[in-house]
């Protein structure tokens, strides 16, 4: 009975240990990036992170024991920390140029620079990033692989033009294959140029879905950028 007791007593202290260890941050959360960096993170009512004009996470100043630290105007400190991987906050995915709310029925799927997310029990996804370059290059890179796919798949569906999304004017690239006997079959681009920096807006899909993209789009159009 004693070593029972004695079993109660040790389990309980570790649990006090591990509750006392907890950062007990205010007006924010502790966030790990795509690179495994933690960050004590400002968060907003709506969910997502708070950031300076610069776009730069607002990161709470904390001491050794992970609680916030106040200036001498009775402020939590903070400092802004350039973002350079994805962080994913709920449903939210905020990247260094842009964030996104991931929609009912997606799932984050490995978001890095840029924002990554699949469509639930299906084989429909999504990949926005930024990329170096102009927006000839990105577009010659893209026509340079489909063309490939054409030689070797000779059935090869193939669309390429210019596209009214509503927010952005882009140039909409893609490419079926009705049967290479492996997924996806289905590629697709949006590509567009805002505030001098070309975003690839890249759709795979085993299935032909190229009168079925409007939920792409709304996504797309949803995107904010910093």
């Amino acid at each position: 009975m004693k070593k029972y007791f004695a079993l109660i007593i040790s389990m309980m202290v570790i649990l006090t240990c591990f509750t006392a260890c907890k950062p007990k941050l205010k007006n924010g959360t502790m966030l790990t990036d795509a690179g495994g960096n933690q960050y004590a993170a400002v968060t907003e009512e709506n969910g997502g992170i708070a950031r300076d004009d610069a776009g730069n996470l607002l990161v709470l100043v904390t001491d050794a024991n992970g609680k916030n630290v106040k200036g001498d105007d009775g402020e939590y400190l903070t400092n802004p920390v350039a973002i350079k991987n994805a962080i994913v906050i709920g449903n939210k995915v905020e990247c260094k140029e842009f964030s996104a709310t991931i929609p009912d029925g997606w799932s984050n799927a490995h978001s890095t620079t840029g924002l990554s997310i699949k469509k639930d029990n299906s084989d429909r996804a999504l990949v926005i990033n930024p990329l170096d370059g102009s927006l000839d290059d990105a577009i010659s890179n893209v026509l340079l692989l489909i063309n490939a796919m054409r030689t070797t798949y000779p059935d090869t569906v193939y669309v390429s033009k210019a596209e009214d999304l509503g927010n952005y004017k882009t140039t909409f690239i893609s490419a079926f294959v009705p049967d290479t006997g492996s997924t996806p079959s289905y590629l697709a681009y949006y590509f567009f140029e805002y505030e001098h920096t070309v975003y690839s807006c890249r759709i795979t899909a085993a299935q032909d879905i190229s009168n079925d993209l409007g939920e792409f789009k709304d996504i797309i159009n949803s995107v904010q950028f910093r």
